[in-house]
């Protein structure tokens, strides 16, 4: 997996009060939120799931989620936040763009 690729790791088993999105290579702890569902354009395993069991999953997660999120009241706040390691890599490509637009 290429390290560039991002994964959103939830930091706090079941709770959600926010999630980091971090490059595929670095292990946050927590679980990462992204599982991969097709490999050399196949499905993997993890990609049949029933209509069902989809739902559950869903329910589940969102229950998980403060109330004032789940209720969308305005001002509701869920943090998503960038890994150090992605904003560094960030930061390095905008400044890599803006020396080639510079010349």
């Amino acid at each position: 997996m290429s390290p560039i690729l991002s994964r959103i790791h939830a930091p706090t088993p079941g709770r959600a009060s926010g999630d980091i999105v971090a490059r595929a290579d670095e292990d946050l702890g927590g679980r990462a939120l992204l599982q991969p569902m097709m490999e050399e354009g196949r499905r993997l395993p993890a990609s049949r799931v029933s209509l069902d069991k989809a739902r559950d999953y869903a329910r589940r997660e969102i229950a998980k989620l403060p109330e004032a999120v789940r209720s969308m009241k305005t001002g509701a706040v869920y943090d998503v936040t960038l890994s150090d390691s992605l904003a560094a890599h960030r930061d390095a490509v905008h400044a890599e763009l803006m020396r080639k637009n510079q010349r």
